[in-house]
């Protein structure tokens, strides 16, 4: 496994690889800097909301539209009027019993209430926080020096393990993907420009940092 990278390169090479792995622009970076969003960077997060929120959308109504449409058809009404007649059937089971049998019955409230189980555990995956983070459209910058963390989780049966990448800045944690962790000066100075509910960082740059004597004289740059 390669670490942090470790070789000289300039702060324009680790701008760029940063940007490559963490897809942002030097547009969207100068938008950030900003204490704003960019709009690309905002498309690209919305996915992060929007496939829990269409799974669960799925495994919820689409057995009942299922039911719905096949008591529409054997009934001979209109959609709206056979959705009435399905909740009936699940309110009073044992009038369902004896109209459609056990295993029709238990089937038909089976495959709802699993629907349902699942929309609920996917809904439960929704990230609240960055959608009211993309709503507002405004970040925070933090500033100090990286060390970034590989943890990595053994797992059973000789499956290959579960590998998690972070940086840490000044007690504060943020989790990246592993070509972030390749690009990043271990140990340098950065601005980082994180969302300010759900902390998720949206893109860094390198910086120099001043050393000054007490005097004033600058020690270092």
């Amino acid at each position: 496994m390669t670490g942090p990278a470790s070789s000289f390169r300039s702060k324009e090479q680790v701008l760029a690889d940063l940007g490559k792995a963490l897809y942002f622009s030097e547009d969207s970076l100068d938008r950030n800097r900003e204490g704003r969003i960019a709009p690309e960077q905002i498309k690209r997060l919305a996915l992060r909301c929007v496939k829990p929120a269409l799974l669960s959308s799925i495994f919820i109504f689409l057995p009942l539209f299922m039911w719905i449409s096949t008591y529409s058809a054997r009934e001979n009404v209109s959609f709206f009027a056979a959705a009435p007649l399905l909740f009936d059937d699940l309110a009073h089971m044992s009038q369902s019993i004896e109209a459609h049998g056990k295993i029709g019955a238990f089937f038909r409230m089976a495959t709802i209430l699993i629907g349902l189980g699942f929309g609920i555990f996917f809904g439960t995956r929704f990230p609240i926080a960055m959608y009211f983070d993309l709503i507002d459209g405004t970040l925070f910058v933090r500033e100090g020096r990286i060390v970034a963390r590989e943890e990595q989780t053994i797992r059973d049966n000789g499956r290959d393990p579960i590998e998690k990448y972070y940086f840490d800045l000044k007690g504060d944690r943020f989790q990246v993907n592993l070509a972030a962790f390749r690009a990043i000066e271990n140990g340098g100075f950065y601005s980082l420009y994180v969302l300010p509910r759900s902390q998720v960082l949206v893109s860094l740059e390198p910086k120099t940092m001043e050393l000054r004597a007490q005097d004033g004289t600058l020690l270092a740059g």
